[in-house]
């Protein structure tokens, strides 16, 4: 199977890919008195992947699905230092990608793993400079058993479909929105504005709009779906604005007669 030879299978474009699994890291716990030592057999507990090792240890495992495609800024790779005969997974910067220009050859692109510490950015139309941080694909729990059942013989080369499911990217947005509207809350009521979600209009609310209540009849309409830059502009136009009204109601009532 050649690598990054888009096929259909099943009617689905898949990517060729390599399949490559790494320890965790040094920890090891010991091997059940009752299991027999098979060095290197792998076997899955609590939905990890374990291997034997010689000294009756289990090494946890992950699996990391490889690809020759182009590496570009924030993707994860899987390198291999000949000389120190070394392997070990990293998150592409800017930096990198100027200091090793033969880094496309010498790394190989990460496109799914069962290593949930792997996060990359999405996307996000709505809030661009903000981003989703998402898991990378998943390997799928039926991947992994059968995976494991053979002990890894005939997986060094796999067909891959990887996607992204919409209703979970979705979701990552309403969270985001909502995440953002009670940070802006939370900043306001802090600078000395106060909020009353009645005093809001239903349409107004649905469209990330929020009116805060400031000194005297002021009020402050803030989009939540601009820029945290345009939004701290706002808040401290109003800032200043709450200031003059303040000291205007206190000179006002000082000079009230008695």
């Amino acid at each position: 199977m050649e690598n990054n030879g888009i096929v259909r299978y099943k009617g689905k474009p898949c990517i060729g890919s390599n399949v490559v699994m790494l320890p965790i890291d040094d920890k090891t716990i010991p091997l059940p008195i009752n299991m027999p030592l098979i060095i290197g057999k792998l076997l899955v507990i609590n939905l990890i992947i374990y291997k034997i090792l010689e000294n009756s240890t289990l090494q946890p495992q992950h699996l990391y699905i490889t690809t020759d495609e182009e590496i570009k800024e924030g993707d994860w790779v899987k390198l291999y230092v000949k000389h120190l005969n070394k392997k070990w997974i990293h998150q592409v910067t800017k930096q990198d990608l100027i200091e090793y220009p033969n880094f496309n050859n010498e790394g190989k692109k990460i496109i799914a793993s069962n290593d949930k510490s792997l996060k990359v950015i999405m996307p996000n139309n709505k809030f661009p400079e903000d981003g989703i941080y998402m898991n990378l694909p998943q390997t799928s729990q039926a991947f992994i058993e059968a995976y494991v059942k053979a002990n890894g013989v005939g997986f060094d080369k796999v067909l891959v479909e990887v996607e992204y499911n919409e209703d979970t990217l979705n979701e990552y947005h309403k969270e985001m929105e909502s995440d953002k509207i009670k940070s802006v809350i939370n900043m306001a009521i802090k600078m000395g504005l106060s909020f009353n979600e009645k005093d809001n209009w239903k349409d107004s609310l649905d469209k990330g709009i929020r009116v805060f209540n400031g000194a005297g009849s002021q009020r402050v309409l803030i989009d939540t779906t601009l820029e945290w830059g345009d939004i701290y502009s706002i808040l401290g136009d109003a800032m200043i604005e709450f200031g003059k009204r303040t000291r205007s109601i206190e000179i006002n009532n000082l000079l009230k007669p008695y």
